[in-house]
């Protein structure tokens, strides 16, 4: 992605549970140019991104568009960092500090608008 001139955020679930799995409810916020990130999008359905579970490669065919606007003014974050979080309330502190668009509340926060990769 920084290949397209993106910045970017991860935030992760971390289970910290023994035998589970250990990243659930994965974000992935990207500010940048529309086709910028359009063509990072595209790339994620087309190319082998991915390792399933019995290690071979795959292309990501999970991954759901939640949102997608217009940065009014300067973009809310610049370079790349990774964040677990384990709550919704945490997740929700994580998207206030950026001043990002909140799209639902808790467990319902994100539901696709049918709009897929």
């Amino acid at each position: 992605a920084a290949q397209y001139g993106l910045a970017g955020r991860l935030f992760y679930r971390a289970s910290g549970q023994p035998g589970k799995r250990e990243y659930t409810d994965i974000l992935l916020l990207l500010a940048g140019e529309v086709d910028c990130v359009s063509s990072l999008l595209q790339r994620l359905r087309t190319e082998y991104v991915d390792v399933d579970s019995r290690g071979a490669r795959c292309r990501e065919r999970q991954a759901t568009v939640l949102c997608r606007r217009a940065q009014q003014g300067s973009t809310a974050f610049s370079g790349w960092a990774t964040t677990a979080y384990r709550t919704d309330d945490q997740l929700d502190a994580l998207l206030d500090k950026l001043k990002l668009l909140h799209v639902g509340v808790g467990s319902s926060r994100f539901t696709s608008a049918n709009k897929s990769l």
